[in-house]
């Protein structure tokens, strides 16, 4: 009889363990940030910061009150600076929990270049991992996820494994917006709490360097107060981002839902019913007001399209492919489409030139190109291109090279003016390079498609 409750006491404790992850980070800028984790019972919260080259560990930010979910906004940190950071819980004088030593490298400002990747569609699979030593040898500054890091947002143990499919998330500050599978089992509440972005964390704005990040939470059949404020808020960050005071040199939007697709199949229903709202409200404020680059997933493909001087990417990270067809007239703005297996971006900015390429998790690269922001922005008097300078080493070799070693000045992509705003081809060499920015290259499983001209 006695055996029983032993029984039972073990397997809660067991759970109740599964349930410490962490630490993550959200909300970096260039005098904070933000660091989370999870306990398995209430606990205090602690986090000590020491330099990144060396020195001893101090604490330097918590609280008392023992909570579940911890959360501790660092605050009065260098600009640019790199730091080492650990945290730890503890409650009645027993530590429940303590990390090891992470680190975070805060945002430098204005002509400050940096580099980050972006995933989609990571659905806590363990395939995730495989993209370790691709993201370890970039070394980005931070990562954009569009949602559906779960399958079910109201799943702690998914949670759990979301934060360890990759050794990357104890280092790499995460934005995050939400997609339908944060929705699924009632799971939004718990999905923002566990998350850490800026603002209402549905929807909000912030710089990195010269650029403009816009974050969408675009599940506007989820969530009423998504298709109500959305547009309204958008149409404003874009207005100020635009009156000539301050202006970023990039505007870069990510969501969930694209808003055309070659996916075909299963993704049929969501053309009608979803995509519509994100035409009408998402990309007529993107084309007016000249955002450069729009970062999706959802549909579980890599594409990459333009449109009116706006370059669209979807990639898929976790999840397995869906069926595409280049030719059913899905998506006639499509220049690239992979249809099998998995990708992610990474992309480096510095002075008003952004570098994107999208990789297999073995670093084999499947598409890659440029884009020319609006150099008149600069806040900086030391206008430079990507591959001119030795800060950060942001095209070190490796990193943005083709399969000779060489400099990939010639990959596909477009330029958006300074001054005017609309789209204009790169000219990297006149007329080869033009050629190849005028091509639609189609990758349909293992069958390489050239479309030809694309509009």
């Amino acid at each position: 009889m006695k055996a029983v409750p032993f029984l039972l006491i073990l397997v809660s404790s067991i759970s109740a363990r599964a349930e410490t992850f962490g630490p993550y980070l959200g909300d970096v800028t260039r005098t904070s940030i933000k660091v989370a984790w999870r306990t398995e019972i209430p606990s205090n919260s602690v986090v000590e910061v020491a330099p990144a080259e060396n020195g001893d560990f101090v604490a330097a930010g918590g609280t008392d009150q023992e909570t579940l979910q911890h959360e501790v906004l660092l605050t009065g940190l260098d600009a640019g600076a790199r730091y080492r950071y650990r945290v730890r819980s503890d409650t009645g004088g027993a530590t429940v929990f303590e990390s090891e030593p992470h680190h975070f490298r805060i945002d430098g400002g204005p002509g400050s270049p940096f580099r980050f990747v972006f995933f989609a569609e990571v659905h806590e699979n363990s395939e995730v991992a495989g993209f370790d030593s691709v993201v370890r040898a970039f070394d980005p500054d931070f990562q954009i996820q569009p949602g559906d890091n779960v399958d079910e947002g109201s799943e702690l143990a998914q949670w759990q494994n979301f934060f360890t499919r990759g050794d990357w998330y104890g280092d790499l500050p995460l934005f995050n917006v939400n997609g339908n599978h944060n929705y699924a089992g009632n799971g939004i509440d718990l999905s923002t709490e566990v998350l850490v972005n800026p603002g209402n964390e549905f929807y909000y704005s912030f710089r990195y360097g010269d650029v403009l990040f816009l974050g969408i939470d675009s599940e506007h059949l989820l969530n009423d107060e998504i298709r109500d404020n959305v547009p309204p808020w958008l149409e404003k960050v874009l207005t100020d981002a635009t009156d000539g005071i301050e202006d970023p040199v990039f505007i870069i939007a990510f969501e969930h839902i694209p808003p055309w697709s070659s996916c075909t199949g299963s993704c049929a229903l969501r053309k009608l019913v979803e995509n519509p709202w994100v035409r009408d409200e998402l990309v007529e404020r993107f084309e007016r007001f000249g955002v450069d680059l729009v970062l999706n997933g959802h549909d579980k493909i890599y594409e990459r399209s333009l449109k009116e001087g706006v370059t669209y990417i979807q990639v898929n990270s976790g999840s397995g492919p869906y069926d595409v067809d280049p030719d059913a007239g899905f998506n006639p703005y499509s220049q690239v489409l992979v249809g099998d297996g998995l990708s992610m971006l990474r992309v480096a900015v510095q002075g008003c030139a952004l570098r994107f390429e999208a990789v297999r998790p073995d670093g084999v690269v499947i598409d890659e190109g440029e884009l020319t922001g609006r150099c008149g922005n600069l806040k900086s008097s030391d206008e430079v291109v990507i591959g001119d300078s030795d800060d950060a080493g942001i095209v070190e070799a490796g990193y943005f090279a083709d399969h000779n070693g060489e400099s990939a000045g010639g990959c596909s992509g477009a330029s958006r003016s300074a001054s005017s705003g609309p789209y204009t081809w790169i000219l990297a060499g006149f007329l080869f390079p033009l050629l190849l920015l005028r091509s639609r290259t189609v990758f349909f499983g293992n069958i390489l498609i050239n479309k030809g001209d694309s509009t």
